[in-house]
């Protein structure tokens, strides 16, 4: 398996990321991989 990857550590649902995720879809269908988008919430503190 093979694909972009971003850890983030904050922030990643404001209205700036959309940009940045959307660039992680693009680059993915660029490599011939299906335009799937995964976001796994974690607990800060």
């Amino acid at each position: 398996m093979s694909g972009s990857l971003a850890l983030v550590g904050s922030g990643e649902y404001l209205p700036g990321m959309a940009e940045f995720e959307q660039s992680l879809i693009e680059d993915g269908l660029k490599n011939q991989k299906a335009p799937r988008f995964v976001q796994i919430p974690t607990a800060a503190g």
